[in-house]
Order: structure tokens, then sequence, then C-alpha cells
């Protein structure tokens, strides 16, 4: 389908979309967004860089994706400890 949004030009306030982001988001990570077209169509991609220390936050708070839905992390413990398992943050946190 395409869009006609270019997220490299957008403004949330009078602030740069793409700055705004990267201080919504906390540990600090590399944000690439891109404006490209292809077959004649338009597209806005925004590339965020995991963390694999903890969990990302934006404006405080850690979300998960849960199938299709954005659910916050605190209501899912259990996906948070899979989490923890799988990146080793659970090892990291042990005497």
């Amino acid at each position: 389908m395409g869009t006609e949004l270019r997220l490299q030009k957008l403004k949330q306030g009078n602030e740069d979309f793409t700055n705004w982001l990267s201080r919504m988001i906390e540990p600090r990570v590399l944000i690439e967004v891109l404006d490209f077209s292809c077959d004649g169509l338009a597209y806005s991609v925004i590339a965020i860089e995991p963390s694999y220390e903890r969990p990302v936050k934006f404006s405080g708070v850690e979300f998960i994706r849960i199938g299709e839905n954005k659910k916050k992390l605190a209501e899912f413990p259990e996906h948070e400890r899979a989490l923890w398992i799988a990146t080793g943050g659970a090892a990291s946190r042990q005497p």
C-alpha cells in the first residue's frame, strides 16, 4: 500500500520525531528512521537496536508484544522471567 507519512520530516511538538523518540526510550539504543520508495510506493520504517541487558522502556514503562497487542511487561511476570533467562539477565543477577 505504501504511505504518505515521512518519519524523517515528522515533528512531535517542535522536536524532530527521531530526537523525541530517542529521548523517550531508555536505555539509549540506536534508532534509525528510514523513508524510502520501492516499486513506486513510499514506506517509512523505524529500526530500533535491541537491548540485551535490560528491557527497553518507553516513557518509563516496559512493554511486551503479546500476539498482536502491546501490553505492560509488569502484567506478565512469566514473560519477563523468560526474557531474563533467554538473554542471560537471570544469570548476571545471581551472587
